[in-house]
Formats: C-alpha cells, structure tokens, sequence
C-alpha cells in the first residue's frame, strides 16, 4: 500500500527537476538571437508584474 502513495510523489518530484534540467540543456544549445528573444519577453513580464504589482493606472496599456 505504501509503494502505490510513494510513486506518484516520487514522480511530482522528479518531473520538475527533469524539466529543469532540460531547460539548462535546451538554453545551453540555443543559439544567441534566441537567447535574446527570451530575455526580451522576460524583461516585458518582470515589468508588467512590477507594474501590476504597484497598482499603477498604465497597466492597463502597458501590459495584456
């Protein structure tokens, strides 16, 4: 009874440590303009949740 609660935790716990795993691989062999497209969108996402997050009237326009 024991091993069939331990396998699912045991996969909710390594499904993200593969996933990341995976990402470091896949931004390792990413070439340089893609690189630069993913720091552009996380730039626009880190402003629009500081803007969010200070309750500011450009929210609205600024971020979707």
């Amino acid at each position: 009874m024991r091993s069939t609660r331990l396998f699912p935790t045991a996969l909710s716990f390594l499904y993200p440590m593969v996933r990341r795993v995976l990402d470091v691989v896949r931004l390792h062999w990413s070439d340089s303009a893609a690189r630069e497209a993913e720091i552009l969108v996380l730039r626009h996402q880190l402003s629009c949740f500081v803007v969010r997050s200070h309750g500011l009237a450009l929210a609205r326009s600024y971020c979707p």
